[in-house]
């Protein structure tokens, strides 16, 4: 990954993502295996407390647009996992 360019390499490809996509990728990579809130990742990227509905409308869209950049069903993640009501989880989980 290329934080200053905004790419990621994965499996051979390159992949650029928008700024706030980035950011959301960064922290959740940085907090591996450790669950994230809405609220938290939303403080983060605003810089500012956020309540819960305003966080996850906030993080929908670039959610979305991040899981369709990097995995390979978007419907089954291996990577960016949404615990419902907790937050989002990075880890790797093999595919089947």
């Amino acid at each position: 990954m290329d934080t200053q360019k905004g790419l990621a390499i994965i499996a051979e490809n390159a992949i650029s993502f928008a700024p706030i996509e980035l950011e959301i990728l960064v922290y959740l990579m940085r907090h591996t295996g450790r669950i994230i809130s809405a609220q938290e990742l939303g403080a983060h990227l605003q810089g500012v407390e956020m309540s819960t509905y305003a966080a996850r409308d906030l993080l929908r869209a670039p959610l979305h647009r991040l899981r369709h950049k990097i995995e390979d069903d978007p419907a089954h993640p291996r990577f960016i996992h949404t615990l419902r009501g907790r937050g989002y989880l990075f880890e790797v989980r093999e595919t089947r």
